[in-house]
């Protein structure tokens, strides 16, 4: 079979020994997006099945040991299988005893890509230990620890699980956001692990359980300083350009009539965004007036001031489409969550943040005042789209939850509108989640179900 040049690299999901008698497989459409949805009532295991995924492909072995299963594992598109049997993650009374932050170390570790070195058998040096300890951000004298825990515990630190380990990293799957059914979206973001320290360095995965909207207005905030930044650099960089041109004799080169093709509502936007501080409304029209004046002469040679004036606002201008462009995901935010909430709430956008105005008692509204539905919505789309990250593997548990009938019938397709999913799976209850184009991915939960 030719599978498709950008497919997904997993084929099959398998859980084998589920409760000691259960297993299934969940198969992965050939497509650069393959889209499940797992429907059956409670009982079936779809919760289950959705928490093996996510703990496997994250690479979470201290949680997925918790489960209980013998073996859990994918298929990849080339045939080839990357599996880990349970017996491989029992952790002895000497691991447990030893304090959480060693947990935290070892994350770091994994994410320098130094714990396969750690888990050898080979000799490492002073320089090498040098080397890890300040690559990872990890003492020496823990680097030793965790070498003496790799003697005692070889299953838990050795090649099989690092194989599985390097292969699942290889993949480059990207990052994972996981909605599991017990989330709430109310509090401070807080992640469900027995150390919520095992995050630091953690990049390749989101897991929302109580979802604070304040730090999603911080991430927000940080997407738009970080444009406003970049907005400056290259304003400063034009305007140093300029001085430039001047001074070498270039801007004499430059033809008004490359205002011409410049489009009117994008000189007006760029124009009227200036700041009223430094160019009042009077002088604004008059800048307008004099685009509007080159992009119709027919004849004649314009002033060298106008030559100047000309020169300049192109060059400014191009760094305005350029910010525009930076800006679209926060437009296709707007769009979204506008699509969610009521008509008196409106959110908006004025280049310092994001914010939501009650247009019916004319004031903004907090993001913590939001319904737990609100809270949802912006916090999924906010991740997806003002994180940084490309591609997204988006599991949820139950999307359905507090969400309306109609929130619901949006949700998904919106999710993967956004174009940053990579794969998405979903279980629930609710028909309404797929009464729309997910219709055609829906999988009856008891055909997962594998009867050996």
């Amino acid at each position: 079979m030719v599978h498709s040049v950008n497919a997904f690299p997993i084929r099959t999901f398998f859980a084998n020994g589920v409760f000691g008698d259960r297993s299934y497989r969940l198969e992965f459409s050939d497509s650069a997006t393959p889209i499940s949805i797992i429907v059956g009532p409670n009982g079936t295991g779809k919760s289950t099945i959705i928490s093996l995924y996510y703990l496997f492909i994250t690479r979470q072995w201290e949680r997925l040991s918790k489960l209980d299963f013998s073996d859990v594992g994918v298929v990849l598109r080339n045939g080839e299988e990357v599996s880990i049997d349970s017996s491989l993650l029992m952790l002895s009374d000497e691991l447990r005893s030893f304090p959480p932050s060693i947990n935290r170390y070892i994350s770091r570790l994994r994410a320098s890509g130094h714990m396969s070195v750690l888990a050898s058998s080979a000799p490492i040096s002073r320089k090498q230990l040098s080397v890890i300890s300040r690559e990872a951000g990890v003492p020496v004298s823990m680097i030793n620890q965790i070498q003496n825990i790799t003697k005692h515990e070889p299953n838990f630190f050795g090649t099989a699980l690092m194989g599985v380990e390097e292969k699942l990293e290889a993949l480059r799957l990207g990052t994972v956001l996981y909605l599991p059914t017990f989330r709430r979206i109310e509090k401070a973001i807080s992640i469900s692990h027995d150390d919520e320290s095992n995050l630091e360095k953690r990049t390749d995965f989101i897991e929302l359980v109580k979802s604070g909207m304040g730090d999603v207005s911080k991430l927000i905030k940080n997407y738009v300083s970080e444009i406003n930044g970049e907005s400056r650099r290259r304003t400063s960089r034009a305007s140093q350009e300029f001085i430039r041109d001047m001074v070498q004799g270039k801007v004499s080169e430059f033809s008004l009539s490359a205002l011409k093709d410049q489009d009117s509502n994008s000189i007006r936007n760029f124009i009227m965004s200036m700041d009223d501080e430094l160019l009042a409304n009077d002088d604004k029209e008059r800048l307008l007036q004099f685009i509007r004046k080159e992009q119709t002469r027919k004849s004649g040679k314009p002033k060298k001031d106008d030559q100047y004036m000309g020169y300049f606002v192109s060059k400014m201008l191009k760094v305005f489409e350029e910010t525009q462009a930076l800006e679209q995901p926060i437009h296709i935010f707007l769009k979204l969550v506008s699509r969610y909430f009521s008509p008196t709430k409106l959110p908006d956008y004025d280049s310092t943040d994001v914010q939501i105005y009650d247009s019916e008692h004319e004031r903004s509204i907090s993001l913590e005042d939001l319904s737990s539905g609100e809270k949802q919505i912006f916090a999924v789309f906010a991740y997806l789209l003002f994180s940084g990250r490309e591609r997204f593997i988006v599991l949820i548990d139950e999307p359905e939850l507090s969400l309306s009938v109609p929130w619901q019938r949006y949700f998904l397709p919106d999710i993967v509108g956004t174009g940053k999913c990579a794969q998405l799976v979903a279980v629930t209850h609710s028909p309404f989640t797929f009464d729309n184009e997910m219709e055609k991915f829906v999988e009856d939960a008891e055909g997962l179900y594998v009867n050996d």
